[in-house]
């Protein structure tokens, strides 16, 4: 075998070393199957076993918390995990409007990092009941201000 190939055991054809990930199970350090091929094979077992890749992520996402947060935090706003967290701590951990107390998970309490929709610019965190008030208001100030002026009647 030339240097620098080996051989798929999925599509059957001599590669690029390039195409194979790490393994820690194989003598050379390398997967059996190239990328594309782990990628199948994977996508198929997920299909075959929806209730044990459904755990299996479960587990995974109870294991690593931040990893799923800070990635989002990142690709959504352009912050980290600890810059959220100062803002979230500089709030006391209190909703900025209503200033119930936010707590992890998904109900009422929980905290949403709020932001403006056109401009990506984080606001500060929100209870849900909050932060969806605002949704439902599209972020409009004059709609807000009507809709106080009709709860003032």
């Amino acid at each position: 075998m030339p240097l620098g190939k080996k051989y798929c055991g999925g599509c059957k054809q001599e590669l690029g070393i390039s195409n194979f990930v790490k393994s820690k199970y194989t003598k050379d350090g390398l997967s059996t199957q190239c990328g594309e091929c782990n990628n199948k094979r994977g996508d198929k077992w997920r299909k075959d076993n929806p209730e044990k890749n459904k755990e299996t992520l479960k587990k995974w996402h109870n294991k690593h918390p931040h990893y799923e947060r800070n990635r989002n935090y990142l690709r959504w706003y352009g912050i980290t995990i600890d810059k959220a967290n100062e803002l979230f701590d500089n709030q006391k951990g209190k909703c900025a409007i209503c200033g119930i107390k936010l707590k992890s998970g998904r109900n009422k309490t929980s905290a949403n990092l709020d932001h403006c929709h056109k401009t990506k610019r984080i606001r500060g965190f929100l209870c849900l009941s909050c932060n969806h008030g605002l949704g439902n208001f599209n972020d409009d100030v004059d709609l807000l201000l009507k809709a106080i002026k009709y709860l003032k009647k």
